[in-house]
């Protein structure tokens, strides 16, 4: 009896003790490891967004596709568009709308068998619309041609690459 007794004072109550100690502990210590986690998730997250905008401001850089000017974007882009060379067209489009130019440039070329739709447009726009800037000096900021036809308006938009001073094409995509 001795035995079990001394047994349950030696085993069972530092047990009992350490269990505590380490409830208590979590207790106080879970909602900091908690919050140093979600910390660390969100500067992992932050981390990637700052390496892609670094990356994509890289290639901005390195941008050479457009003008001097909105026209001589649309001049170059007209010309290159005549050529068939629908990827190379879709270089003269703002970086994150090259993808979705192409797609649409190939699938009117696959519609109807060529892009004298696409050429057409910025032909008349270009030629007919009227041409209106705002805050070019602002990253934000660009032209528009503007032509209003019987159910609406056509317009061509571009914006300006600050790092390279090369205008890009924003509208229509």
């Amino acid at each position: 009896m001795k035995k079990k007794i001394l047994s349950f004072f030696v085993y069972t109550i530092p047990t009992i003790f350490v269990l505590g100690i380490l409830v208590i502990v979590s207790i106080y210590y879970y909602p900091k490891f908690s919050e140093w986690r979600e910390q660390r998730r969100q500067e992992k997250i932050i981390e990637k967004y700052d390496k892609a905008v670094a990356e994509l401001e890289q290639k901005r850089k390195n941008d050479t596709f457009g003008g001097k000017t909105p026209e001589e974007t649309v001049e170059k882009f007209l010309s290159v568009l005549k050529t068939g060379d629908l990827e190379l067209a879709s270089k003269y489009y703002e970086m994150a709308l090259q993808k979705k130019a192409l797609t649409n440039l190939k699938e009117e070329k696959q519609k109807y068998g060529d892009i004298s739709h696409t050429i057409n447009y910025f032909e008349e726009v270009i030629s007919k619309g009227i041409k209106g800037c705002a805050n070019i000096d602002k990253d934000y900021g660009g032209c528009v041609y503007e032509f209003e036809i019987d159910i609406g308006i056509e317009e061509i938009g571009l914006s300006l690459n600050k790092f390279t001073n090369i205008w890009k094409i924003t509208l229509p995509f």
